[in-house]
């Protein structure tokens, strides 16, 4: 849960210092290529979403996370990789005998 709240803290220093990109006086490379591909306000309404927002989103999923104690992702390696998993054996469906189809057919026809 440690490693939650350390992305969380990463993912707010991420948006703060792409905030304070988008104030400062001297333009980066990145929002001026935006701005020259998408337009002045298009530019800067991508690079805000995609720099400042979906940081400070993921800042409060993750921070909330490692606070409540949650398991939000699940880890890509198994946990114990050489443990064998047990096998489901198929059931196989017993014959029924006639005997019992006929009694069967007699009570539901009475």
């Amino acid at each position: 849960m440690k490693s939650y709240i350390a992305m969380g803290v990463f993912a707010f220093f991420v948006a703060i210092i792409s905030l304070l990109r988008i104030m400062s006086d001297k333009e980066f490379y990145r929002l001026t290529s935006m701005k020259k591909a998408w337009g002045r306000s298009r530019g800067l309404a991508l690079y805000f979403v995609s720099n400042v927002v979906l940081p400070i989103v993921f800042g409060i999923v993750f921070l909330s996370g490692g606070i409540s104690g949650l398991k939000l992702v699940q880890p890509l390696i198994a946990e114990k990789p050489f443990e064998k998993t047990p096998v489901v054996q198929e059931q196989v469906e017993e014959d029924i005998p006639d005997s019992y189809l006929d009694d069967y057919h007699t009570i539901l026809a009475a």
